[in-house]
C-alpha cells in the first residue's frame, strides 16, 4: 500500500493515541453522547470531579477497543469504511447505519483527519492495482499455497486474486462432506 506495516499510523497500537485525542476533543458533543456516558463524562464533561471517576479509568481500554474495531472493520467491512472517508453513514452491506451506532462513523471521520493519511481500507484499490501491474512488488515465490483455511475475508481473497495475476495461488480448503457440498453448490 506504500505505508510500512511498522510505519503505518492505522496500527491500533499507534491510532489509539490520536483517537484518545478526538475523543476527548468531542466528548462535550451530542454526537458521542453514547460514548461519553460509557466513560462517566456526564453532560460531556472531561472534569474527574464531574464525572464518576470508576468509568472515566475506562478511557484508554475504550479507545484501544475501538483502534482494534476500526482496524477489523478495514480488513472485514472496507467497503463501510470507504463509505464513511465519504460522508456515507452506511454499514457493510451499503445500508443506513443504525442510530446508536452513528456516532462510530462520526468518531472514524475525525481520526482519519486528525491522522491525516488514507486508511488501509482506503489503500486497497491501489494495492490491488500494485499486485495485478507488477508481480515483483512482493517478495512471495512463484507458487503460494495456503492450508486449512475455514474463513477468509473479502479483501484477503481480492488480495490472493490480485497475487493470482503472477503466480500461481492454490487454496486447500476443509471439505467436511460430499453432502454439505452439494447443499453449498
Amino acid at each position: 500500500t506504500g505505508v510500512a506495516r511498522d510505519a503505518d499510523p492505522w496500527v491500533a497500537a499507534r491510532s489509539v493515541w490520536p483517537l484518545l485525542h478526538v475523543i476527548d476533543a468531542a466528548l462535550g458533543e451530542s454526537w458521542l453522547a453514547p460514548l461519553a456516558g460509557y466513560l462517566g463524562a456526564a453532560g460531556g464533561s472531561a472534569d474527574p470531579s464531574a464525572s464518576d471517576l470508576g468509568r472515566r479509568s475506562r478511557r484508554f481500554g475504550s479507545a484501544r477497543h475501538l483502534a482494534d474495531l476500526y482496524d477489523r472493520y478495514g480488513v472485514h467491512r472496507p467497503d463501510m469504511l470507504r463509505a464513511w472517508a465519504a460522508k456515507d453513514d452506511l454499514d457493510g452491506a451499503g445500508r443506513p447505519l443504525p442510530g446508536q451506532w452513528a456516532w462510530q462513523a462520526e468518531l472514524w471521520r475525525r481520526l482519519r483527519e486528525r491522522i491525516g493519511v488514507p486508511s488501509p481500507a482506503e489503500r486497497l484499490d491501489e494495492a490491488y492495482a500494485a499486485l495485478r501491474a507488477d508481480g515483483a512488488v512482493v517478495d512471495l515465490p512463484a507458487r503460494l499455497s495456503l492450508f486449512g483455511l475455514t474463513r477468509l475475508p473479502a479483501s484477503f481473497l481480492a488480495v490472493l486474486r490480485a497475487l493470482a495475476v503472477h503466480r500461481d495461488v492454490h487454496l486447500f480448503l476443509l471439505h467436511p462432506s460430499p453432502v454439505l457440498w452439494q447443499r453449498i453448490e
